[in-house]
């Protein structure tokens, strides 16, 4: 279990307004590197568009320092008798990584599929060199369980990804719960 450790920052629903801001960080250099296999976006609207084809069923977050957008987290619903199964991507700005701001998203996303959601397995894709996403995730109860070689082409050469999943329990739903409740500033009910 993961406790919440205060921090600066705080987490709320998306919004539209959020939208520029969202767009830098997925342009983002650290966030192209290590986070995503797309190009940079053109603009909002492209950036708009990718996402509302990720499906309905979504619930998607982000986080600030202040007023300053820190990062973003998007968990999506699979459909049919995928619906027990939701996958997620998660991104810091990178003058905000390593302060707990990936922590607090986490926190606020499990609390999400676990109550929220109902979600019994908790799925993503990560590059085998992003070695501080991969020890979050297993700080959070993610394990790998395969490994996609060659996954993606960088210029620098080819990049390996792991497929890392989180099966959930009654209980680690309850503990969910009351961390992202923590999380959110409320306590349980």
């Amino acid at each position: 279990m993961v406790e919440f450790r205060a921090s600066v920052f705080r987490p709320r629903m998306r919004e539209n307004s959020d939208d520029e801001a969202l767009l830098a960080l997925f342009n983002e250099e650290c966030f192209q590197r290590f986070a995503t296999h797309m190009r940079p976006f053109a603009d909002v609207e492209d950036m708009r568009n990718w996402l509302a084809g990720l499906g309905p069923d979504r619930f998607e977050i982000v986080c600030e320092s202040g007023v300053e957008f820190a990062g973003f987290a998007g968990l999506y619903i699979l459909s049919d008798r995928q619906s027990h199964i939701g996958w997620f991507f998660l991104g810091v700005r990178e003058k905000h990584q390593r302060r707990g701001a990936a922590a607090l998203l986490m926190n606020s996303l499990l609390g999400a599929a676990d109550v929220l959601a109902g979600v019994q397995r908790l799925q993503l894709t990560v590059y085998a060199d992003n070695e501080p996403a991969i020890r979050l995730y297993k700080k959070f109860g993610f394990e790998i369980e395969g490994r996609h070689r060659d996954f993606l082409r960088r210029d620098d050469g080819p990049v390996d990804a792991f497929s890392m999943a989180r099966l959930t329990t009654g209980e680690m739903a309850a503990k969910s719960r009351e961390r992202a409740l923590r999380a959110l500033g409320r306590r349980g009910a």
